[in-house]
């Protein structure tokens, strides 16, 4: 079952962090810390907020990720999605993760950008409704996993012969009477 906190388990993740890091000047270890606190965080608020408008149409996320301004975009959904009280609410826990209130800041908008175009590429992908995206980025059901695994992992050249690491890693999909590769003779089923 895939949930939210998987795109560290992806090149996807590993970009994400590296550019945090070039925007933030903090450590790698600081920035997961926040990263495992503000996407799920984040990810709440969408849920029990239900169907606000939290698509952003633009962008691809490996292309924002990369290249894109993930300050300014996260700036403008949070703004957007938050009071200016639940944004204060959201930078008192700098405090508990000890980290200044301003790189901390950066890292709810780059949380925010990601985890809108991330949404607005499953909702593109499958037209399915934002609650079903959502209880499955939280991993509580498993009907968009692949839209969420794509989103991560586009490999467009892929014949879809081999499943790359990273699909196999994310992907829940093993049937017990899939036959071997080799075929049993080796030993396999």
């Amino acid at each position: 079952m895939a949930n939210i906190l998987d795109i560290f388990r992806t090149q996807s993740g590993g970009k994400l962090l590296a550019r945090s890091i070039k925007i933030t000047k903090l450590e790698t270890k600081v920035i997961e810390n926040t990263f495992i606190f503000m996407f799920p965080a984040l990810l709440c608020h969408f849920r029990k907020n239900g169907e606000g408008e939290i698509y952003n149409e633009t962008e691809d996320l490996i292309d924002l990720i990369e290249n894109g301004d993930l300050i300014n975009l996260g700036k403008a959904k949070t703004e957007s999605l938050f009071t200016d009280t639940q944004q204060q609410i959201f930078l008192q826990y700098s405090q508990i993760l000890s980290i200044d209130e301003n790189k901390f800041q950066k890292i709810l908008f780059i949380t925010g950008a990601v985890l809108t175009v991330i949404i607005s590429e499953m909702k593109k992908t499958n037209n399915s409704n934002l609650s079903e995206i959502l209880n499955t980025l939280a991993g509580v059901s498993t009907k968009c996993n692949q839209e969420f695994i794509g989103v991560l992992i586009k490999n467009p050249d892929d014949p879809n012969l081999i499943d790359s690491s990273e699909e196999i890693s994310l992907s829940d999909n093993k049937k017990d009477d899939d036959p071997s590769i080799l075929g049993g003779y080796a030993g396999g089923r």
